[in-house]
């Protein structure tokens, strides 16, 4: 990422001697180069984060579960190489260990016919952080819905809403990001944070050829969002200029023997300004 090695490995076991209880462990490295927003200019950081977790789950029936677990991890921030020699604000090197505890309850309605999908799901995370090097405490909530209803045989359409609430500090190192990968498509690379954020997503996608191994759909989609800038007020996050909304098309490449394998193009456009938009690829569908 960014061209910068990372690693997952994670380890699940679902159920525990056939009970309602389940446990995972993960360890992971997530190295990238981000930007961080101050008042005069935006600087760039190689950003490293090194993980280690322990979650457990208990299954009250097949569409809910709650998971609860700890974290610990070391973030590391050192000002990216394209600042040499210049002089910008911010450290020029950030070292901060810290605690996570985490409850997450998962809830699906989803009913699949192989690659299109009818119901919903929720999943609803709070998440506070301890920084043992300032001894000071970070809170956030994020909750995500997302509704599937199948139009005819060919059609589907898909949508999200996405709601996130953090601790209102004013510092550049905001949790949401305006992002194309993540909610908004053809916004950029990490555009914006905020410490509050509203994101609507909405598809409608069409299968336009199905062949034995292989199939196709065409895509409509618009993404809108809106942040709470850091240290600023909920009035903000809904004023005109804050809203961001993008339009677009695209194509899902679908390997039928396995659904979740998807290759996913999207071209997304600002509708205020056609100047911004831009290409996302990625894999899987993009919600």
């Amino acid at each position: 990422n960014d061209r910068r090695n990372n690693f997952n490995v994670f380890y699940k076991i679902p159920y525990l001697r056939q009970s309602k209880w389940g446990v995972s462990f993960s360890a992971m490295r997530w190295a990238s180069v981000e930007p961080l927003f101050f008042d005069t200019q935006s600087v760039f950081y190689d950003y490293e984060n090194l993980s280690l977790g322990l979650s457990g789950f208990y299954e009250f029936k097949r569409t809910s579960n709650l998971e609860f677990g700890l974290n610990t991890f070391l973030e590391n921030y050192l000002k990216n190489e394209r600042h040499e020699g210049e002089h910008t604000p911010g450290p020029s090197s950030v070292q901060q260990p810290k605690l996570l505890a985490k409850l997450i309850h998962h809830y699906q309605k989803i009913d699949y016919y192989y690659y299109t999908l009818s119901g919903f799901d929720n999943t609803a995370s709070l998440q506070t952080v301890y920084n043992l090097q300032y001894g000071t405490w970070f809170h956030i909530f994020l909750n995500d819905i997302r509704y599937f209803k199948r139009v005819q045989e060919k059609g589907n359409f898909a949508s999200r809403l996405r709601f996130g609430i953090a601790t209102n500090n004013e510092s550049p190192f905001a949790p949401f990001v305006l992002d194309s990968y993540i909610n908004i498509r053809g916004s950029g690379n990490r555009v914006e944070r905020g410490t509050a954020a509203l994101v609507l997503n909405l598809e409608y996608r069409h299968q336009i050829f199905d062949l034995s191994r292989f199939a196709g759909q065409a895509v409509l989609f618009m993404d809108t969002g809106s942040w709470r800038s850091p240290g600023g007020k909920f009035s903000d996050a809904i004023r005109i200029k804050r809203i961001r909304n993008f339009v677009g098309i695209g194509l899902r490449f679908i390997y039928k023997r396995a659904f979740n394998t998807i290759l996913r193009i999207d071209y997304g456009i600002e509708t205020q300004n056609f100047d911004c938009r831009g290409f996302v690829l990625g894999f899987g569908q993009y919600f």
